[in-house]
């Protein structure tokens, strides 16, 4: 719980960390398009200023040709109609929309257009006191239109950075997401291979401390054997099967408990299953759909992943007295060898969750043991093993990676 806690919280950290970077290199981007919006704007207003004063000393054309920012100009009488006009300047100011205190700014085109009065109200009484010329009065409005070369560059490189960036972060947030699951997973392996370590230390220890009183114990059963009388042999049995019982499960946890890898080596699966398969008197069907199932893997080890699903398969058979075989099919299937033991048994029950849980059994004489051997076997030599129940009885699937 603790662990998943920290999980979440990480998560939660990077997502809100990309949010607000993202948030603020949004608000960034922003801040600098409107800044360059409004230094177009006071530059062109600037240059319209200036225009206003040449056009008292010059004609038009000659201040045109002053400024190569300008790509269309005009000189419109009170009604709109054109007087002068140059480059892109349209003939009627009635036909256009404008803002007479907003310029209008074209963004895909990089064009600032601003229309102006001419002579702003008290010109009149300036000129008279500074004896500033001025054009001709029927000259009202100006239109002017100046290009802006870099404001395009730079708004296209507004707009690429603020798909890349915010990419590039969910890219590093997922990157990072992908690095903590990875590292958590190793953590988790550690401590399980930790775990296994000091209970391997401790089970051979107690494997030991046990086997002496075993050894005895059995000694003492042998010589009741032979000299109590008939009727009480039975419960001298009992004690004798329960003591065989507590020697298997401390070998099979010390199956458990020793290297899963072994002396791996390359046998071919099918020669080695039907010369283990002879040792049983329940009959076994070795279905072999291909003659080259090849695989690498400690061959003690692999016998030991058969025998303890051949013995389940073997349990649910006598649990409902069927006499039918069991069935062992070995095929391979994209780089890989499947072995399927089915049986026609009792089934799983419902907890096929925990089935591979060490000491979890629903067996009466089970020990929990044999699975949990089986799969750790299997995981160490680099493939998987799934139990399913069948219309009838259980099919245990093995898939290990075919050597060719």
């Amino acid at each position: 719980m603790k662990r998943m806690r920290s999980g979440v919280i990480f998560y939660i950290s990077v997502f809100l960390t990309v949010l607000i970077i993202i948030s603020l290199f949004i608000s960034v981007i922003i801040s600098r398009h409107e800044n360059d919006i409004m230094s177009a704007q006071y530059k062109a207003e600037k240059i319209v200023s200036q225009i206003f004063f040449s056009l008292r000393f010059s004609s038009p054309e000659k201040v045109i040709s002053e400024y190569k920012e300008i790509v269309a100009f005009g000189l419109y009488t009170g009604e709109g109609v054109s007087v002068i006009r140059y480059g892109r300047a349209p003939g009627n100011l009635a036909m256009m929309p404008f803002d007479n205190e907003k310029p209008l700014f074209d963004r895909k085109r990089g064009v600032m257009t601003i229309v102006r009065p001419l002579m702003p109200p008290g010109m009149g009484r300036m000129e008279r006191r500074n004896k500033m010329p001025y054009p001709n009065r029927e000259h009202n409005f100006v239109f002017v239109e100046i290009h802006f070369s870099d404001f395009n560059r730079r708004d296209l490189l507004y707009v690429i950075s603020s798909i890349i960036v915010p990419a590039l972060l969910f890219s590093l947030a997922f990157f990072l997401v992908l690095i903590y699951r990875k590292n958590e997973k190793f953590r988790i392996e550690l401590e399980k291979k930790d775990e296994m370590a000091r209970l391997g230390e401790a089970s051979r220890t107690l494997a030991h401390e046990i086997k002496n009183p075993l050894g005895a114990i059995s000694i003492q059963v042998g010589i009741l054997k032979k000299i109590l009388p008939e009727q009480y042999k039975s419960e001298v049995l009992i004690i004798a099967e329960e003591t065989d019982r507590i020697k298997v499960i401390s070998e099979r946890i010390g199956d458990f408990l020793r290297d899963p890898f072994g002396f791996p080596e390359v046998f071919n699966v099918t020669e080695y299953v039907r010369s283990l398969a002879t040792k049983y008197s329940h009959p076994i069907h070795i279905e072999s759909l291909t003659d080259c199932a090849s695989v690498f893997f400690d061959q003690q080890r692999f016998r030991s992943v058969i025998e303890n699903l051949l013995q389940n398969s073997l349990d649910s058979l006598n649990s409902v007295q069927s006499d039918s075989p069991v069935i062992i099919r070995i095929d391979c299937k994209e780089k890989s060898v499947v072995i399927s033991i089915i049986d026609s048994g009792c089934g799983l029950s419902d907890e096929t969750s925990r089935i591979f849980e060490p000491f979890f059994t629903t067996k009466t004489n089970g020990s929990g043991i044999g699975l949990s051997i089986v799969k750790r076997f299997v995981e160490a030599a680099g493939g998987s093993i799934s139990l399913k129940n069948n219309i009838q009885g259980v099919e245990a699937a093995i898939i290990l990676p075919e050597v060719v």
